[in-house]
């Protein structure tokens, strides 16, 4: 029951679940000098990861897509896709409820919603119907950010690592290795 699991403990698994999405963004194995691409699972939720060991692993990559990195401009931008998508679902970003061109910061702005479950265990978006919530997702609007005056490192790296996660702009969106970063630096 996540009410057993103390905050460290729930710290460690945010640190595994970003660093199983990192790993997913970035695999070495598909990587070359010449060629350089990323997964993008399109799928997350918090069924989709697996305990093995003492890490949580992600899984079902059914959804998945592979995306090449654009290497004829400076920027290295990912080529991107364009999916359609179960708008009823609760575990999507913006663009993917409005079916806009998506990279594989559609999995770091899921990845928020799971960490915030991991953090809190409330519900994302109470009451709201699967139409509300599409349009108040579309419209920038996330689950509510709580300010619990703890100084207890989750409750203080979670605020941040959200806001980081729920830009609406992808583009403005950290990476899932930057979240990675900042959980294991609070760890």
């Amino acid at each position: 029951s996540h009410l057993l699991l103390d905050k460290y403990t729930r710290l460690k698994i945010a640190l595994d679940v970003a660093q199983a999405v990192a790993d997913v963004h970035h695999p070495t194995a598909i990587t070359t000098q010449t060629n350089t691409a990323t997964i993008v699972h399109s799928d997350l939720n918090p069924n989709q990861f697996l305990k093995m060991g003492n890490v949580y692993k992600l899984n079902d990559f059914n959804r998945a897509k592979f995306i090449l990195k654009n290497t004829t401009s400076d920027d290295d931008a990912p080529c991107g896709i364009q999916t359609h998508m179960n708008w009823r679902a609760t575990y999507q970003s913006p663009e993917e409820y409005s079916e806009k061109f998506q990279t594989e910061k559609v999995d770091v702005f899921t990845m928020g919603l799971v960490l915030y479950k991991i953090w809190l265990n409330e519900d994302l978006y109470p009451g709201m119907s699967p139409t509300r919530r599409r349009e108040f997702v579309v419209n920038g609007g996330h689950a509510k950010i709580p300010s619990l005056h703890s100084q207890h490192a989750l409750d203080v790296i979670m605020p941040i690592v959200l806001k980081k996660c729920w830009m609406t702009d992808p583009k403005k969106r950290a990476s899932a290795q930057e979240i990675a970063d900042l959980l294991h630096d609070a760890l």
